[in-house]
């Protein structure tokens, strides 16, 4: 259970091994959050959107308090973006900013088009909505994309 800045307590239901970051995604996908950006707090503490479920301690029937963040809350980081020939880049992002920034971003400084990226854990970020901030993808300073260039 969420319980949303709004009063509303929302109901989802996600295995152990579901990042925090991945139950972010599911309330903006089911609508229940919109227009702004989220954290998710236990006891009065943030939890780490890249954390598991379970070893944030977060279980059946448990509830979490979400609440508006700040820019300040989520700053910048940095990671770099790994092409598989080897051809790397360096890129810095603010996590409020968006996975399409990102993407575009990446692309620019690597000059290729249609690229996808994927983080360390294996999750495309094209599988997320591109409107949704960065740090819901679970991204932390100095992780590393690896960016698959796509045909047209």
């Amino acid at each position: 259970n969420v319980l949303l800045p709004t009063g509303r307590c929302e109901a989802v239901r996600l295995p152990g091994s579901a990042s925090v970051g991945e139950l972010l995604v599911q309330l903006v996908a089911s609508g229940a959050v919109t227009g702004h950006a989220l954290r998710l707090a236990r006891a009065g503490a943030n939890l780490d959107p890249a954390a598991s479920l379970e070893s944030a301690g977060l279980g059946d029937g448990d509830t979490v308090s979400g609440a508006k963040t700040s820019t300040a809350l989520h700053g910048a980081v940095s990671f770099e973006v790994v092409l598989p020939s080897g051809r790397s880049a360096k890129l810095k992002a603010n996590q409020e900013g968006s996975i399409e920034q990102v993407r575009q971003e990446a692309q620019k400084i690597l000059g290729e088009a249609f690229l996808k990226l994927v983080t360390d854990g294996g999750l495309p970020l094209d599988s997320l909505d591109p409107k949704l901030p960065l740090y819901t993808a679970g991204l932390k300073d100095d992780d590393s994309l690896t960016a698959i260039a796509q045909p047209v």
